[in-house]
């Protein structure tokens, strides 16, 4: 009888959500973004933007948490691309060339962490996006956030708003409007700046 009750309960446990949750952890190989920023985010095949997950490198076991913010294909060896501040905090491979084996666990939700949200990122844009309005596309800047962007040869600014993804790449950092690029004046070889600004006091 009492072995009956136990198989019962351990299908309860699988059917009822929470019931019997335990940390999903997978190894793999991790690359890093080829841009210099301050915020600990991470782009990903399937994970769910906003999930944190912590990312131990297995060649000197450091760790850091980060938080899913973009995507990469799907691929049975390749986990991750980290930023770059994350990934320094791992000494990962500084020129983004080379892969680490890490290993990932995802962070509970009852158990959340302060990740640094402040953003700043210095590159060349794209601009094939259509539209009338001032938007952009980012690799991991959480979407609906809005961002500051300067062009570094001429100091004009706009803001815009993040509504689509594009796949992290090491040709451009982001990828605009054409309105905007107009705004700001850009050409093939002009660099911008991003930075997140807050929506309450605009900073």
């Amino acid at each position: 009888m009492k072995r009956i009750a136990l198989i019962v309960l351990m299908g309860l446990a699988v059917l009822i959500p929470g019931a019997a949750q335990q940390v999903q952890t997978v190894e793999g190989l991790a690359t890093r973004y080829s841009s210099q920023n301050t915020v600990f985010y991470a782009s990903h095949a399937k994970l769910p933007f906003g999930t944190q997950v912590q990312v131990t490198n297995l060649l000197n076991n450091k760790s850091i948490v980060v938080t899913i913010g973009g995507r990469i294909p799907a691929d049975p060896r390749w986990i991750i691309d980290i930023s770059a501040p994350a990934a320094d905090v791992l000494e990962m491979d500084e020129h983004g060339t080379g892969f680490t084996l890490v290993r990932l666990e995802e962070v509970p939700q009852a158990v959340k962490y302060k990740v640094n949200r402040k953003f700043l990122q210095t590159g060349p844009a794209s601009w094939q996006m259509e539209g009338t309005e001032f938007t952009a596309a980012h690799p991991s800047i959480p979407l609906r956030s809005l961002v500051r962007i300067t062009n570094k040869a001429n100091g004009k600014q706009a803001i815009a708003r993040v509504t689509n993804r594009m796949p992290a790449n090491r040709k451009w950092i982001i990828n605009l409007s054409k309105p905007l690029a107009q705004t700001l004046e850009l050409d093939e070889s002009t660099e911008v700046m991003i930075e997140t600004v807050d929506k309450d006091t605009g900073k």
